[in-house]
């Protein structure tokens, strides 16, 4: 039963990335140089994200609140543009918290292992 949790855990963006293709066709290559350039980045990122608060780790152990947001800020980002009127702003609101909180996490001393585990 537990590798399955890890196993969905590592694993999601395999089945969700598909379904990006159908809402976001630029992520297929179909589009313009700035729309394939903001897609694509904007899908790395968001998928980054999401599978750090799904693991649960980014440098040191996350508490549930930071894997939250986490994962809603790269969900944030992989909204596409083109989904509904408006849905742009889900891009920039995903990218200013998933920059605040990647920004945070580097200022936060890296908790090293000890020699126990």
């Amino acid at each position: 039963m537990g590798t399955g949790y890890v196993a969905t855990r590592f694993g999601w963006s395999a089945f969700v990335v598909p379904i990006l293709f159908i809402f976001s066709p630029s992520l297929l290559l179909d589009g313009t140089v700035l729309e394939l350039a903001h897609d694509i980045s904007t899908a790395i990122f968001g998928v980054w994200l999401v599978s750090i608060g799904m693991v649960g780790y980014f440098r040191r152990l996350l508490a549930a609140a930071m894997r939250f947001v986490f994962a809603a800020a790269g969900l944030l980002l992989l909204i596409p543009a083109t989904m509904f009127a408006g849905a742009g702003w889900t891009d920039l609101a995903g990218l200013a918290i998933g920059g605040l909180i990647v920004g945070r996490e580097f200022m936060v001393p890296k908790v090293q292992p000890s020699a126990a585990q």
